[in-house]
């Protein structure tokens, strides 16, 4: 084995595994941010006119629903569709 090779490895290599490290370590922070700053967004999605309101966070959590008073008196089949709809829309 010549001096400097180590373990079959060249300096040149040596830094092309240094960099590629480096860069997975900015990529992987740089999909923490996004992921911090998702978790942070408020999307908004709504149905029957407004009647209902969903929340849900940019990763796609549920934050809050809102259903209107006037339309409680439509049946549980309907708020549940306009639920739906709502969820879509967000």
């Amino acid at each position: 084995m010549s001096q400097g090779q180590g373990f079959g490895f060249g300096l040149g290599k040596m830094k092309e595994l240094t960099e590629a490290f480096k860069k997975a370590q900015q990529v992987q922070e740089g999909a923490k941010r996004l992921q911090e700053e998702l978790e942070q967004m408020e999307i908004e999605g709504e149905s029957g006119g407004g009647l209902v309101k969903v929340t849900l966070s940019g990763n796609q959590e549920p934050i809050r629903v809102t259903v209107s008073p006037d339309v409680l008196g439509e049946g549980a089949e309907v708020v549940s569709d306009l639920v739906t709809a709502a969820m879509k829309d967000a």
